[in-house]
């Protein structure tokens, strides 16, 4: 499942894609979610990649069509309440979180979608759009083995206090996991089966970004 990013077009319109991005970032407070829609040169989990000038364009052309509200959950077509409320090109080298030349957005999600945002059942932004294909040749790095730290947990029955958890996850070569878990910490461990969240251990789940 995925947040939809509908009617925003590269260039040319000769086939469908739906190309998926992990969030990468939360505000809980005021229930939004950040991404990368997509990075420029960077091959997809559908072997397919986009020119920056294409990226660009197609970020620009879904402001200037006002498809701000144009976000449907699992490509359903059905506008969920989602909002854009930010929507840019990154510009420098050095962001700490987003490549140069990526289009980022940032969503306002209600209440009901944010639930299943939290629990990591809605993860990534997908576009949805239109391109010509040509068929090149590159070398692909293929990370097979990532580890970090989840995100403190939400509140639980059982009572645990907030926390965090190291992970270990092994990757296929289009980036879906394998198999994980994270460390043993407050009696417990997760195992791991998603890209963005753990599965649940005494009542509660973490979220969690690969780097």
């Amino acid at each position: 499942m995925s947040f939809q990013i509908k009617k925003s077009s590269t260039k040319s319109e000769s086939s469908e894609e739906l190309l998926k991005v992990v969030f990468k970032h939360l505000v809980e407070d005021k229930q939004l979610v950040f991404g990368e829609v997509y990075a420029p040169n960077m091959v997809d989990t559908d072997w397919e990649a986009m020119a920056p000038e294409d990226v660009e364009y197609a970020a620009h052309t879904f402001l200037k069509n006002n498809y701000l509200d144009n976000i449907d959950v699992g490509h359903n077509l059905e506008k969920s309440g989602a909002v854009v409320v930010e929507s840019y090109i990154v510009r420098t080298p050095d962001d700490p979180l987003y490549t140069e030349g990526a289009w980022v957005m940032g969503v306002w999600v209600p209440d009901d979608v944010w639930k299943s945002v939290k629990s990591g059942e809605l993860n990534a932004f997908s576009f949805y759009g239109t391109s010509i294909k040509q068929p090149v040749s590159v070398v692909v790095d293929v990370v097979t083995l990532a580890t970090g730290n989840t995100e403190k947990n939400e509140s639980s029955e059982k009572d645990i206090e907030s926390h965090k958890h190291t992970y270990v996850i092994r990757l296929d070569e289009k980036g879906s996991v394998v198999s994980g878990y994270t460390s043993f910490d407050h009696n417990h461990q997760h195992t791991i089966l998603l890209t963005s969240a753990t599965e649940k251990a005494m009542e509660h789940s973490h979220r969690y970004f690969v780097e």
